[in-house]
């Protein structure tokens, strides 16, 4: 019996022959990349740009600029104290908005510039190389001003610290820091700006001119907190596409409520500790001090023929000041120029040895007592 046995596998000469496929023919079945297509990604991209720039710089200049001038006239020549209470609210705002502007940390080294610049400008009384001093201190000095804003903004944005809080300690810290730092400068403390206020400043006998400081910004910094969101805008410290929480900012909540009231408590305890103290202290009547104070420039001091003339100048103010029967007479340094001897009842020897340079008969001269 015979088996046949049928193949099912094709021959490979069965199948129908494929053309080779051109590689231009296999590009053009892909899409083409249209001008149109082109375009709208472009118009996308300035779109995303514009989402996420910032606001334009002209709010963070207004600002700055602002804070410079109260603060200029809440310290001398103006020295109108209550502004210091309010000076510092047009930089707040520069901390309290989420996203910073274009250069604002520039804008607020020029508003610092424009503070210390004029505040400093008297040390160029004293010699006209004092105008290099006083160029280079107004620079360090107005460094302060974005050091303030960048630690504020790190410790509210980041670290979610109330404005109330972080203001203050970030001021005040910055304060005590320049008192020390480069030999230190203590001067031009906001707190300062309060001195006609006896009952706020007694709070220095714990904390020193900083408590004083800490009260005055942390009250700024409070109101800062409650001005509405429509006032942002109007400076256009806002950019284009708002984030939830630039939205949320004109909501005032529980939390402003609370902390509006720890700031008002903490303000009237420190004002009532100040009106216990000044009911506890007895004051009685000091002494009578004549201050002598000439008006010469510090490169005359070493000129040695300007001696007289410095001399008898303080020696007329020191007449004038006698009529009114001071306890003490108080004269600026090196405006005596000779050595001030006395003997004090001591004998030759002793004198011999104390200074061996000067003649023992200068100590006979009684010119310094006749004055």
């Amino acid at each position: 019996m015979t088996s046949t046995t049928i193949s099912t596998e094709p021959n490979p000469s069965d199948l129908p022959e494929m053309e080779p496929q051109s590689v231009s023919d296999a590009q053009s079945s892909q899409p083409e990349s249209t001008p149109d297509h082109a375009l709208g990604q472009d118009i996308q991209r300035i779109i995303n740009t514009a989402r996420t720039s910032p606001a334009p710089t002209w709010g963070a200049w207004t600002l700055s600029g602002l804070t410079a001038v109260l603060m200029w006239a809440s310290f001398t020549p103006v020295d109108f104290g209550p502004l210091g209470w309010v000076c510092l609210i047009p930089l707040l705002l520069l901390v309290r908005i989420p996203r910073a502007t274009r250069l604002m940390y520039t804008a607020t080294l020029c508003g610092g510039l424009l503070f210390t610049i004029p505040t400093l400008q008297w040390m160029r009384l004293g010699d006209p190389s004092m105008y290099i001093a006083w160029i280079a201190l107004a620079c360090y000095f107005a460094l302060y001003f974005p050091t303030f804003v960048f630690l504020s903004r790190i410790s509210v944005h980041r670290f979610r610290i109330p404005l109330p809080l972080a203001a203050p300690v970030m001021w005040v810290g910055l304060e005590y820091m320049r008192a020390y730092l480069l030999t230190g400068f203590s001067w031009y403390y906001i707190g300062h700006t309060q001195y006609r206020w006896t009952e706020l400043i007694q709070i220095s006998d714990i904390t020193g001119a900083y408590g004083v400081s800490f009260v005055v910004v942390m009250l700024a910094a409070c109101f800062t907190d409650l001005l509405p969101m429509s006032l942002m805008k109007r400076l256009q410290l806002f950019p284009t596409n708002l984030t939830p929480e630039e939205q949320n900012l004109d909501q005032i909540g529980r939390k402003q409520l609370i902390q509006t009231a720890v700031c008002l408590a903490l303000f009237l305890s420190v004002l009532g500790y100040g009106y216990v103290r000044r009911g506890q202290a007895e004051f009685k009547d000091g002494p009578r001090i004549a201050l002598i104070q000439g008006n010469f420039p510090s490169s005359l001091k070493h000129d040695q023929n300007q001696w007289r003339s410095i001399y008898l100048k303080h020696l007329v103010l020191m007449g004038a000041a006698v009529r009114h029967q001071p306890d003490l007479v108080v004269w600026p340094e090196t405006m005596f120029r000779w050595p001030l001897v006395d003997r004090n009842g001591k004998t030759n020897e002793q004198l011999q040895a104390i200074a061996p340079e000067i003649p023992l008969k200068r100590w006979s001269e009684t010119s310094v007592q006749k004055l």
